[in-house]
């Protein structure tokens, strides 16, 4: 792992109609949204440490604490300033300055977790087949125990399938 207090990096954007506030639904003014900003600051994040993980290893975001103080315009310029501030075994802190060619947009901190992808990812797919099994047997789809055990083989051996990792074969 080759990341250090101090690494930064920096991003630019326009403002186009796309990313306003009236197109991502969270406000009714054309101008910059908060929802536009959130993704160029974790982008920002995920790009400073592109490449700097050890193989198998991703970061998640966790907590994101960012005030949003001024708007811009379609046709202005965003850049956001990322630099990691902390690194506490797997928790990595970023502090985020957002600014446009008017001075400061939003201000904060970002948090992220180094994750091994593979069991990350099989923990997701674990909780998604479960909220399928729930949502059919609510639905009494599962009212004998033959159900059970089809519903039981479908959700255990070929959704894991789709992903190449079922034991079922």
């Amino acid at each position: 792992m080759n990341i250090h207090v101090g690494d930064e990096i920096e991003l630019t954007e326009e403002v186009v109609p796309e990313n306003t506030a009236e197109k991502w639904g969270s406000g009714s003014l054309p101008v910059y949204a908060t929802p536009a900003m959130i993704s160029l600051i974790e982008q920002s994040a995920v790009n400073l440490l592109a490449g700097k993980l050890e193989e198998g290893q991703t970061t998640v975001g966790t907590n994101l604490n960012i005030a949003h103080v001024s708007a811009t315009p379609v046709g202005g310029t965003i850049k956001c300033h990322c630099s990691l501030t902390e690194i506490d075994r797997k928790r990595l802190v970023f502090h985020v300055e957002v600014t446009d060619n008017k001075g400061r947009v939003g201000i904060g901190t970002h948090e992220r977790f180094i994750v091994a992808s593979e069991p990350f990812m099989e923990k997701a797919a674990k909780k998604i087949r479960r909220l399928i099994f729930l949502t059919l047997c609510t639905q009494k789809w599962c009212r004998n125990s033959y159900s059970d055990t089809f519903f039981s083989y479908l959700l255990i051996c070929l959704f894991p399938l789709r992903l190449g990792k079922s034991s079922c074969r």
